[in-house]
């Protein structure tokens, strides 16, 4: 048992160093990716700032999102209210702080679902072949054939507008997309 231990504080004092040398490689990696793509490092950025922003809301909204305030309606950019005020006296930029939650909740739901349902509908089309991979290829030409906002627009109206009929609406716009690269992949390593 002894041995067993000794043994092994080499070998973990050895992985340790390793884990070192790799993580200083991925700093360098990671420079020379923001040299060579220096506008997809402020994509980053943004994106990194909008999810902050969204989960600090409660810290960042200088008021409650829901707060009217009658004597305060339509005010326009004041020190008290950077964006002003809307005409119930909502402060405009507690709302947006807080809209950017209910943003980012429909944008990752409906890529999670659209691409998930996507992902199995092209590996069924592109493993089964034949009859059953025709009927879902004119499936998916159907739905491409729509004009995007035409297709969501009507997608909501027929099923009430809601939060959850935005997500099901974009996710359907996804599906069409994706299936078709997973179904070119697949076909690919048939």
């Amino acid at each position: 048992m002894a041995k067993d231990i000794q043994i092994g504080i080499p070998s973990i004092m050895a992985r340790a160093e390793e884990n070192r040398g790799r993580a200083g490689g991925m700093m360098r990696h990671g420079a020379t990716l923001i040299r060579r793509n220096p506008l997809g490092f402020i994509g980053l950025l943004i994106i990194v700032t909008f999810v902050l922003i969204a989960i600090l809301a409660p810290l960042l909204a200088p008021f409650s999102p829901t707060d009217i305030r009658a004597g305060q309606t339509n005010e326009g950019l004041s020190i008290h209210h950077w964006f002003g005020t809307d005409r119930s006296g909502n402060d405009v930029m507690s709302r947006v702080i807080f809209g950017a939650r209910i943003s980012l909740e429909v944008a990752f739901l409906s890529v999670i679902g659209g691409s998930a349902i996507g992902t199995a509908v092209g590996t069924i089309s592109g493993y089964s072949g034949g009859q059953l991979d025709s009927l879902i290829q004119r499936g998916v030409d159907t739905v491409i054939a729509f004009p995007g906002l035409l297709l969501l627009l009507i997608i909501v109206q027929a099923l009430g507008p809601s939060l959850w009929t935005v997500i099901f609406a974009i996710a359907i716009e996804i599906i069409p997309g994706v299936a078709r690269v997973v179904r070119g992949a697949a076909l690919s390593e048939k």
